[in-house]
């Protein structure tokens, strides 16, 4: 859960009723206002509301500052709280900011990845008719974040502020790049000994059991394991300078201690388990990659030695021959030219010339491209998404047909029809997942049945002239291996509840987010192929999204805790009405 105030630049242009009207403004989506809440009104009508808060606002002519106060409360992806838990929550922001007694209006919206809550609070009390402003609001906000998430079983969100974020800064990076830092690993092995020793000697006795070493760095400290260094206070405050100092006494230098052993080293690793095979590939690969810079860069210096060593040989040739001056200043003049073009970085485009002039296939092809536009029937990067036999644009009446589902690199879909894509599939050897480039490489005249309506309404097929392209795929980059995915799933496994599956057809989503997130009427919300579910959901929730799924997914698969896979297993796919139908009729020997 994140809260955060929502302030005006400029608080003369701040407006309570375009506010409220900006807020209960569904603009097009049904998913967007989903509750609207009215606090200490007359009205229960959002803009009557409005028109009372600005009446009251406009009795203060003191007052100078913004007189509404805008807040906004974001829940985690999935989380979909009760009406009742909601209104809770809003009361316990409203009372904790000094707002308990104030007009609001609270608006829940749901057009977006994530459930968020407005209100708009009239600062000026309504019997009072003084401001009230909370100073250092966001401090408050935080710790009701915290007591809230706790209390209802809410996503744990970070609500430290900067000035304090300096320990955690480790801890979030080591979770956005599964790799552990000597930072964490600090703190997790020995920061608790180094908090309990009572002088140099003990601290310098778990500093050495664990391979770690403190020296002296500018007005401070820094903890040192071989070449990698860390500062103290940004392990934690206690271990500052100044509080260490006031704890231990001065520090005049830790002497390495012969008699104690390292028992513990750092050593930079996966933070998740399991990993040890793919860890070890990619050092592997990253160390193939270190060695063909350091003989890059080792040709570059030999490049460049012969370049120099020439060009001294042909000054001396110069400096030695007796023409006039002028003959001298032109040789010395063509003899930089030629040292300022060999040691000149080759770009791309001499590099094609350099290939093109030794009839190299790719390079005269590539330069003749270059004179236009891209090569002709080449499209972009294509992610495959989906792929087989079908009736054509999955019309029951049409011939069958094969076509190919892709996302495009801005991120929209289509569907590509075509009859030889089946052996430009076979020949690729492309899967679901791969990114491909896909040319139209000619094509070939043939005859097809049109279904074709006469002027009484009867359809009937005619054979017409049409033709039929020839295409040819290639696989710019295959999908990740199923192990480093099973491993990258298992870091996120829990974070998330949803539905995976494959379009039957093309789907019309009443609004898309920012992020590609794709809302439809019925509320399902999807993005990437998955369909996400709120591990608070109703069954009519679940019984709406399951009935969705069957209906325009195929192969579904459910990723979600035990307990509410098997509710979604368990009755939710079928309505109770429905299924005690069903039972009735196999009682009387009429079931299928």
């Amino acid at each position: 859960m994140i809260a955060r105030r929502l302030r005006m630049n400029t608080p003369s242009k701040s407006s309570i009723t375009r506010l409220i009207a900006y807020l209960t403004n569904s603009q097009g989506s049904s998913n967007r206002v989903q509750d609207v809440r009215i606090t200490g009104c007359e009205s229960e009508d959002a803009t009557w509301a409005s028109m009372e808060m600005l009446a009251v606002q406009q009795q203060n002519t003191r007052a100078k500052s913004d007189k509404t106060y805008h807040c906004m409360i974001s829940f985690q992806e999935g989380e979909h709280p009760s009406p009742a838990e909601i209104a809770e929550i809003e009361q316990r922001f409203c009372e904790s900011l000094g707002y308990g007694s104030h007009q609001r209006v609270s608006v829940l919206h749901g057009d977006t990845e994530h459930l968020h809550l407005h209100i708009a609070i009239n600062k000026i009390h309504p019997e009072k008719l003084t401001i009230h402003e909370p100073f250092y609001d966001h401090k408050e906000l935080a710790r009701v974040c915290t007591e809230v998430e706790r209390q209802y079983g809410l996503g744990v969100d970070n609500h430290t502020f900067r000035t304090q974020a300096r320990p955690n800064a480790a801890i979030n990076m080591e979770r956005a790049g599964d790799i552990e830092s000597l930072t964490g690993w600090i703190q997790r092995t020995c920061l608790a000994d180094l908090k309990d020793a009572r002088d140099w000697k003990t601290f310098g006795a778990v500093l050495a059991k664990h391979g770690l070493t403190l020296k002296a760095r500018g007005n401070g400290l820094v903890f040192a394991s071989g070449e990698l260094h860390v500062k103290a206070s940004s392990i934690d405050r206690s271990l500052s300078k100044t509080s260490l100092e006031k704890r231990l006494g001065r520090f005049e230098g830790i002497s390495p201690s012969s008699s104690v052993e390292s028992q513990k080293t750092y050593e930079r690793k996966p933070l998740s388990a399991g990993a040890s095979r793919l860890w070890s590939e990619y050092q592997r690969e990253e160390q193939e990659r270190q060695n063909k810079r350091e003989r890059l860069r080792q040709e570059r210096m030999e490049q460049r030695e012969e370049a120099v060593k020439d060009f001294r040989l042909r000054n001396l040739l110069i400096k030695n021959m007796t023409s006039g001056i002028l003959n001298k200043l032109i040789l010395y003049r063509l003899s930089r030219n030629r040292l300022k073009k060999q040691l000149q970085k080759k770009q791309w485009i001499d590099w094609l010339r350099t290939k093109a002039g030794q009839s190299h296939p790719v390079g005269k092809h590539s330069l003749r491209e270059k004179q236009g536009a891209a090569p002709r029937g080449a499209d972009t990067v294509l992610r495959i998404l989906d792929f087989g036999k079908a009736r054509y644009r999955f019309n029951p009446e049409e011939r069958e047909s094969f076509f190919i589902r892709v996302e495009r690199q801005s991120g929209s879909r289509a569907v590509i029809w075509g009859t030889d894509l089946e052996r430009a599939v076979a020949e690729s050897g492309m899967a679901i997942g791969d990114r491909i480039s896909l040319h139209k490489i000619g094509a070939e005249a043939v005859s097809v049945h049109q279904r074709q309506e006469d002027g009484q309404g009867h359809v009937e097929k005619a054979r017409i002239a049409g033709q039929r392209n020839h295409w040819r795929i290639d696989v710019l980059a295959k999908r990740i291996s199923e192990e480093a995915l099973a491993y990258l799933q298992s870091r996120y496994e829990g974070h998330s509840t949803y539905l995976r599956g494959i379009e039957r057809h093309p789907l019309e989503p009443e609004t898309i987010t920012r992020k590609g997130t794709r809302i439809f009427a019925e509320g399902v919300k999807e993005n990437g192929g998955r369909l996400f579910v709120s591990r608070q959901a109703t069954d009519a929730e679940l019984r709406c999204i399951m009935g969705f799924a069957e209906r325009h997914y195929k192969d579904v698969t459910i990723h979600a805790p035990d307990t509410l896979c098997a509710r979604m297993k368990g009755g939710i796919t079928q309505h109770p009405e429905q299924k005690r139908t069903q039972e009735q009729s196999q009682d009387e020997g009429y079931g299928r």
